[in-house]
């Protein structure tokens, strides 16, 4: 795989991943990594830099200027661009799951938090 920034194994002895990259590139294994499928998140084209997983189908995926979420193990998303998220500078690098739901860190360490939908995000000072 050329061109990817993240991985993400979940499901035991690694059966399950995730991985994302540049020009919104997402695909995902369930078979160890001997097959890839490729995601279709409907996203322009950004560059992301960190994908969260969990067991009961959330997908969390942060880049350039973009935030995107879905419930249902990647056959919708929820795109941040709906919304006002003020990110310094456009960026965020990390992202995991969170008490809250989930949150992201941008630029200088701003920490972003957001529960079940991309509208209840808080920021740095909230």
């Amino acid at each position: 795989l050329k061109g990817y920034s993240s991985l993400h194994f979940y499901g035991g002895v690694n059966r399950y991943a995730w991985v994302v990259g540049i020009d919104s590139k997402v695909v995902r294994t369930t078979d160890g990594g001997k097959t890839w499928e490729i995601i279709e998140t409907g996203a322009p084209r950004q560059h992301f830099f960190d994908i969260s997983v969990d067991t009961a189908g959330g997908v969390f995926i942060v880049g350039n200027g973009i935030v995107l979420l879905s419930g249902d193990n990647g056959r919708t998303w929820e795109d941040s661009s709906a919304i006002d998220l003020p990110v310094k500078y456009g960026w965020l690098y990390g992202s995991d799951w969170c008490a809250e739901g989930f949150a992201a860190v941008g630029w200088q360490g701003a920490v972003y938090r957001f529960g079940a939908t991309l509208a209840s995000w808080k920021g740095p000072d909230q």
